[in-house]
Parts: C-alpha cells; structure tokens; sequence
C-alpha cells in the first residue's frame, strides 16, 4: 500500500507506509520484506542493497547474514565478512561454507578444522602427530619436546620411540632395531660380516657365548 505515489499513476508508489504490512518501497512497489541481496531500511521506508562482500544482510548494509561465496577472501564472522577468521576462529574446509567457528575448548587456536589444534590452552601440550592438545604426549608415538612444548612422532623408521624421537624402541616392518648403536637405530639388517649378531623378533641379538658364529637363533652355532 502506497503512502504516496507519482502523480503519473495511481500504482507507482514513491513512499511506503512504514506501519502497514508493506513497509518497504522497493522499486515502485511496496513490499513486504526485500528481495535477497536487499535489506529493509526502516528510517527511510525503503529496501537498499547490501555492501559488498555481504551476500545477505539486515537492518543497515554491512550487518551481513552471510558472504559473498565467489569471495575465498571473505569469512563470515559476528556479522560481518573479513579476508579471515580472528584468532581462536576458523572456517571450517570441510563445511565449504566460508563459516568462522570456534575452535574446541582444548585449542587456544586452530587450521582447516575446529579440532585441528595450532597452539593449546595453558597446562596443554601440542600434539603434533594428531594435531590435538593433550595433558600427555601418546605414549610410544612420540616425544615431548620441553622446549617448545610440542610432542612430535618418532622418526620414520621407527615403530615407537622413547625420549628422543630417533631413540628407536622397536622398528617398522621388515626392519630390525640395533641395541647396541647408541642411540638404538632400525635398519634393514643386523650387517655384521662376522655373524656374530642374528635377527631375532624384530632386534638383533647377539650369538651365545659357545658359538663364534650363529643363524636364526642365537644359540643355533654355524
């Protein structure tokens, strides 16, 4: 229902009567609410586009309700759309919806998901092997660097590991772990020309005392 129209025609409204049901003037019509894209300006009775990057928005043109999807620069976060998430924020990859969430209570910040941590909350440890924050590193997995207070996997040969991340406790498979290289190391043999070192349960173990050299077992003399 128009307030006023153009002298012109009796049904091209110039203003809208903000009391009645169709408050906003939105083109030369009154409308109801506006069209996607447009919010209702109720000072001036009319409907007026958002601000870019706001795909959507309400009450005045940069309180958007959500961003520009074509924008990968664009975040929305509280109301607004930012090139990224504030700290402690992220818009989760697995969303695809350009959406700043909260990290999990145990991350102080986090990357690509909520649980994804990238530093922790105070009395927590970074653990870099899963990515999450945790009062202990995983025992056998990992280490924990006091330094800089991260628990890091153990080195790539190794099956788990103890106080240092090359300090093998036991070997991948189809390796074996030397105990007598300091620190205990894993290789693909236990290479002792001599014969005096056999494979046995994934480590090398030395021959018995009564044979020079041995085969399969330690006691099994050649």
């Amino acid at each position: 229902m128009c307030k006023t129209c153009a002298k012109s025609s009796g049904i091209a409204c110039t203003t809208c009567d903000v009391s009645s049901a169709w408050p906003y003037l939105d083109g030369n019509l009154c409308s109801e609410k506006c069209q996607f894209g447009w919010f209702g300006n109720k000072n001036f009775a009319r409907c007026e586009k958002c601000k870019y990057p706001c795909e959507s928005c309400i009450d005045n043109e940069e309180k958007c309700l959500s961003c520009v999807t074509t924008n990968v620069d664009s975040v929305f976060y509280e109301h607004k759309c930012l090139p990224h998430c504030p700290k402690g924020w992220v818009a989760p990859l697995s969303e695809n919806q350009n959406i700043c969430r909260k990290c999990n209570s145990n991350c102080e910040e986090c990357n690509v998901e909520v649980d994804r941590c990238t530093k922790c909350a105070p009395g927590l440890i970074l653990n870099k092997v899963d990515n999450n924050c945790v009062k202990k590193c995983p025992l056998g997995k990992s280490v924990h660097l006091k330094r800089t207070n991260v628990c890091v996997g153990c080195a790539a040969n190794c099956l788990t590991c103890s106080q240092k991340p090359y300090q093998c406790t036991s070997c991948r498979e189809n390796m074996v772990l030397d105990s007598k290289h300091k620190p205990p190391k894993c290789k693909l043999s236990c290479d002792d020309k001599l014969g005096r070192t056999v494979a046995v349960n994934g480590q090398c173990k030395p021959c018995s005392k009564s044979c020079k050299r041995c085969d399969g077992e330690p006691d099994h003399c050649t």
